[in-house]
């Protein structure tokens, strides 16, 4: 018996995580624009409408019509489209309308301007699984149909009907699928989805008395949670579905752009620090690194330092060099240039002079010429200034070096911008959340056991134990999940991120599937008790608490960074 009931347990733990707004486009989640239409008139219908902004198209107009019987209703309440029929001898239908208005009585089939439903969908092995869904939370065990119509224009109508033969009970949600290739073309040429103008669908409980069925969401197969709109693609320009066009960015933030780390780029310096190569994380985290690395100046005919200027040391180059004596067998005369090993040399050949006199030989400079007047400097080159071995403190020949954040025997600290955090008001606030929305789900459904005598017995025990085990993972979600202290660092060279957004949207997911058990608990309690007052003081607490846990783990971090 403990085996079977961990094996139940796990089951509707795994269904209140599951929702298929999740993963498909929304065409309506009916949290807005709450209407109850009854009829009681055999043979007659009502209807009306609403603007909501969870709906595709903006609006949606809806019907009632009593076939036989006392009384049907269409209902948008708590989250639900409740179709409704009112005793064992009533039958009817719902139809409800999407065409970009609420008036029921004045339909438009291209009213949407064109939505693209298959959009998102690629080739694969099996393309029955692009198509509508319905989300059936509760239905009776006597047959429905389920009827969607598409119309792309007045000339393109298509439909599929779909039976439900078997009760759905709450707690355990049924997806009905609507396979694009499944629908029989009404009209002469065929629907077209990717340019859909209408939607109806339609509830009709004719095949047997007192038929009770409550849909939670409607939308379509695919990969994003957002309402179509005409013209706009789900895809990024990276080819992502909901994407933000950053997933291909290069390094300057082009989706699909050329600058990708390895690739060639050029620096933006002057000489040979211009070329240079990607390198990095992309997007937005690589920088162009210069083949060359700038070297102290030398005197070979190059901008060694990449400053623009070529051999800027050394002022003599070009000039004339030689001597002049009063004995003119030790005058030679020439120009100064580089030299082999970086410093300069006059080109005048010392060797051509006749130099037998010692005044000659007691001239010479460190290039061998007399009177040249030039002598080694600090780093050992003739005629040089000193600079060409210094270390970044200017000293020639001297051990200071830059560290990573360019100061000069600095310690490599000092570009982190770092800033400690600490989050633990947050994750108390999250924890004590997930206890106040279980405590709310308690009231809520031991409300509904008592008002319904003991009948809900099992419904209840089932949804208490999913509520308890939703709080119990938020609660260690917040403190395990989460970190309490973090570095916020403005430096991504030397900081790395790490990211919150899972355990966030986790804890986000939970928050949402607690809340869901309340607002289906609070249906139930209505269904049975009749006045809505306390049930609906009940319901808006959950809806308060759910707003506020939200709210509070929206303030988290989505990243924080470790720095070395």
């Amino acid at each position: 018996m403990k085996r079977l009931a961990n094996s139940i347990f796990t089951l509707l733990f795994s269904l209140f995580l599951l929702s298929p707004s999740s993963f498909a486009l929304t065409l309506d989640d009916f949290e807005n624009g709450d209407l109850v239409i009854r009829e009681t008139v055999p043979g007659s219908s009502s209807s009306n409408g609403a603007v909501t902004s969870t709906a595709v198209g903006g609006a949606r107009s809806q019907e009632a019509n009593l076939e036989s019987g006392n009384e049907i209703s269409s209902r948008v309440e708590f989250g639900l489209l409740s179709h409704l029929q009112g005793s064992s001898a009533a039958t009817g239908r719902t139809e409800v309308i999407w065409d970009g208005d609420t008036d029921h009585n004045s339909f438009n089939p291209t009213g949407l301007g064109g939505v693209d439903l298959a959009q998102e969908f690629t080739p694969s092995p099996n393309p029955a699984v692009d198509g509508f869904q319905l989300n059936v939370v509760f239905s009776d065990d006597a047959p429905v149909d389920v009827i969607i119509t598409a119309y792309s224009n007045a000339n393109r109508v298509a439909s599929l009907k779909k039976t439900l033969v078997q009760e759905v009970a709450l707690g355990m949600p049924e997806l009905l699928i609507f396979p694009f290739s499944e629908f029989t073309n009404i009209s002469i040429n065929p629907v077209e989805f990717d340019n859909i103008g209408a939607i109806k669908v339609e509830i009709v409980g004719s095949f047997a008395p007192s038929v009770d069925l409550d849909i939670e969401w409607f939308g379509t197969t695919g990969c994003s949670s957002t309402i179509p709109e005409p013209n706009v693609s789900v895809f990024d320009e990276c080819g992502v579905c909901d994407g933000d066009s950053t997933t291909c960015q290069d390094c300057l933030g082009v989706p699909n752009g050329n600058a990708l780390p390895g690739e060639v780029c050029d620096t933006g310096d002057i000489g040979l620090c211009g070329p240079g190569v990607w390198s990095g994380t992309a997007p937005n985290s690589c920088s162009c690194v210069p083949d060359y690395t700038p070297q102290p100046e030398f005197c070979d005919g190059i901008d060694n330092n990449c400053d623009g200027a070529v051999d800027e040391a050394y002022p003599q180059l070009g000039t004339s060099c030689g001597s002049s004596f009063a004995t003119p067998l030790c005058n030679v005369d020439g120009v100064y240039e580089c030299s082999i090993q970086g410093g300069v040399q006059c080109t005048a050949d010392s060797n051509s002079a006749q130099m037998t006199i010692d005044e000659c030989e007691d001239s010479k400079g460190c290039d061998g010429v007399p009177n040249s007047g030039l002598v080694l400097d600090a780093c050992n080159l003739c005629g040089g200034d000193g600079t060409t071995c210094a270390d970044c403190a200017g000293v020639s020949n001297g051990s200071s070096v830059l560290d990573r954040c360019g100061v000069c025997n600095g310690d490599g600290n000092s570009c982190l911008a770092c800033e400690a955090q600490n989050i633990s008001d947050l994750q108390r606030d999250m924890d004590n959340g997930a206890i106040e929305q279980d405590r709310i789900n308690r009231k809520i459904l031991q409300f509904a056991k008592r008002q319904s005598k003991g009948t809900l017995k099992r419904y209840v025990k089932k949804q208490l134990a999913a509520s308890n085990a939703l709080y119990f993972v938020n609660w260690v979600n917040a403190w395990t999940a989460l970190p309490t202290e973090f570095d916020s660092c403005g430096n991504t060279n030397f900081c790395s991120s790490i990211s919150n957004e899972d355990a966030i949207n986790t804890y986000q997911a939970n928050a949402l599937s607690l809340f869901k058990i309340a607002k289906k608990g609070a249906k139930k309690a209505r269904n049975i008790v009749g006045n809505v007052r306390k049930i609906r003081k009940l319901f808006n607490n959950a809806r308060k608490k759910y707003d506020e846990v939200i709210a509070t783990s929206n303030e988290v971090p989505l990243a924080v960074s470790t720095c070395s």
